[in-house]
């Protein structure tokens, strides 16, 4: 991309992410008395002329009776550098949370989707998740349920992860992918389909600068 606006939009969101998991992992350590740690891997799972994905996984341990994990997926759009807007990629997607005016590092952004949460659901029991898995997938809330989602190009498909369940349902939350051909039949956006079909992911490691 070189020298852009878009660029470098993107490089100071990264290195912001970046700063506050260092203090977020700092502040984990201190917390546990030396006892913890944090470790995290940074995925860049499309990369195409219009859009890059990045998604890193925090494995840590703050004390306590566990250790805990995380997942923050970020998706940009190359010709703008802001976050991409699923509503208009994806039909049927709900408004999604805005960022906190002033804040000092990107944060996930989750969508609602009845159509994504039930192609989830369903890729959730052909993988073999228990009935406790379905049960707290089923769940029943005043609140739609929020989807983090990620373009990946390694599985061709759309990623999709549930962040907020309690920590003893984590797992039933864990990323699956909705392969391309399930996007085609919702009519998502036909350049994202393409890419996801066509594009590359590349190798885990620090965020990387555009």
């Amino acid at each position: 991309m070189g020298d852009t606006k878009a660029a470098a939009a993107i490089n100071q969101a990264l290195a912001a992410a970046d700063a506050q998991v260092a203090g977020e992992a700092k502040g984990c350590i201190e917390d546990s008395e030396g006892k913890g740690s944090w470790k995290r891997n940074v995925e860049v799972t499309l990369k195409s002329a219009r859009f890059i994905s990045l998604v890193a996984h925090d494995d840590y341990y703050c004390g306590g009776p566990y250790p805990d994990t995380n997942i923050l997926a970020l998706v940009y759009d190359l010709n703008t550098g802001a976050p991409v807007d699923w509503k208009r990629l994806i039909p049927g997607v709900a408004e999604q949370p805005e960022q906190a005016e002033g804040a000092d590092a990107p944060q996930a952004r989750t969508i609602s989707s009845p159509a994504l949460l039930a192609l989830y659901t369903a890729a959730s029991v052909r993988r073999g998740r228990d009935a406790d898995c379905n049960d707290a997938l089923a769940a029943g809330s005043d609140e739609p349920t929020q989807l983090l989602v990620w373009p990946d190009a390694g599985a061709k498909g759309l990623a999709i992860a549930i962040p907020g369940l309690p920590h003893a349902a984590r797992v039933c939350g864990g990323p699956l992918t909705i392969p391309a051909d399930k996007l085609k039949a919702m009519r998502a956006d036909a350049g994202l389909i393409d890419d996801i079909e066509t594009a590359t992911a590349q190798d885990k490691g620090a965020h990387k600068r555009l």
